[in-house]
Parts: structure tokens; C-alpha cells; sequence
């Protein structure tokens, strides 16, 4: 399987089972990516709706690459107050969130990286 990367700082995302499915989360700035799927489960159905009928007609990019693809990211808004700037992926369908996104627009906390998970990415990071 590739490495994931993370699009804001770079350093190879890990890993987070979820009940839902998985995260990938960000070691050192703490930021995850979700698929829809996962999206899902952790916000309201309308809000996802909402952030991918943006998905399907922005055209605005983001500098910020996909971490599973590598192309450039969409940007989309919370619509929330304040409004979220968040990034998405079209092809992969994968949104990507910066440290306490998730719950700003209604999810639930981020979660956080599991002792062993934390020691996969400084692993990972010593490998690269």
C-alpha cells in the first residue's frame, strides 16, 4: 500500500481505525483526511450533502495536494459561523480536515492517535 502524505505539512499520515471505517491522521499537525463514507458517520447526512454538492461545482483549488492521489484539492466552506475553509478530493472522495475541523462543523472531536499509531508514524518518519 502507498504512503499517504499529509497535504499541509508532508509527514506520511497513519492509520486510525474508526468504528465507521478508518481516518488518516497526522502526526505532527494533527490534521485527517475521511472518505464520505466515514464523513458520514460523523456528521449529519445534509451537512456531507452540502460539502459535496460543493465539491461537484468549485472550481476554486487549494494549494494543498490529495494525500491518496496526489492532485490538487478543492475548497469548499462550512457554510458555518465562522466558516470553515475546508479541502476535498473529488476523485478520492476524501475530505481533509485541520486540527479541530471535524467538531467545528458539527462532528465529533478528532480523534486521537493511539500510542501505537503515534510509533508507526515516528517509525515511518525515521524510514523516510
Amino acid at each position: 500500500m502507498q504512503s499517504l502524505l499529509c497535504p499541509d505539512c508532508r509527514t506520511q499520515l497513519a492509520e486510525q481505525r474508526l468504528d465507521a471505517g478508518t481516518a488518516w491522521i497526522c502526526g505532527n499537525c494533527n490534521g485527517m483526511s475521511l472518505n464520505l463514507a466515514v464523513l458520514r458517520s460523523h456528521i449529519p447526512r445534509d451537512t456531507v450533502r452540502r460539502f459535496w454538492s460543493q465539491v461537484l461545482t468549485q472550481r476554486e483549488t487549494s494549494s494543498r495536494t490529495c494525500p491518496s492521489c496526489e492532485r490538487q484539492l478543492c475548497l469548499i466552506t462550512s457554510g458555518g459561523k465562522p466558516p470553515i475553509e475546508l479541502h476535498a478530493c473529488f476523485t478520492c472522495q476524501l475530505l481533509w480536515f485541520d486540527f479541530n475541523e471535524l467538531a467545528g462543523v458539527g462532528g465529533a472531536p478528532d480523534p486521537v492517535l493511539s500510542s501505537e499509531a503515534r510509533a508507526a508514524v515516528a517509525q515511518a518518519q525515521v524510514e523516510i
